[in-house]
């Protein structure tokens, strides 16, 4: 089962799944600035899927992460799974993550 974007137009649901993607492989691979790629994300994914549970534990992850971690932060090893599930979720492979 595909994932359900608040969207009106399905050519504009695309577009934000790539961009939405193409963030979360920048991220993984840790290419550019790290807080602002995180940041970019955490408003994509909250305006594409704004109803969306799974995608919204990934926006609060996000909120959480800084590079270091910290107390009561994820750090990049703690965000990695979390972004590989949404990654998942939005090619449609997974109906839900764990």
């Amino acid at each position: 089962m595909r994932p359900i974007a608040d969207l009106r137009h399905p050519s504009q649901f695309l577009m934000n799944n790539r961009n939405i993607s193409a963030l979360i492989n920048a991220l993984l691979s840790s290419v550019g600035d790290e807080m602002a790629l995180a940041n970019e994300l955490e408003v994509a994914i909250d305006e594409a899927y704004p109803n969306d549970d799974h995608m919204q534990q990934v926006v609060e992850v996000l909120a959480c992460f800084r590079p270091g971690g910290g107390q009561f932060l994820f750090d990049r090893e703690q965000l990695r799974p979390h972004l590989l599930m949404a990654k998942e979720y939005l090619s449609g492979s997974k109906s839900s993550m764990h």
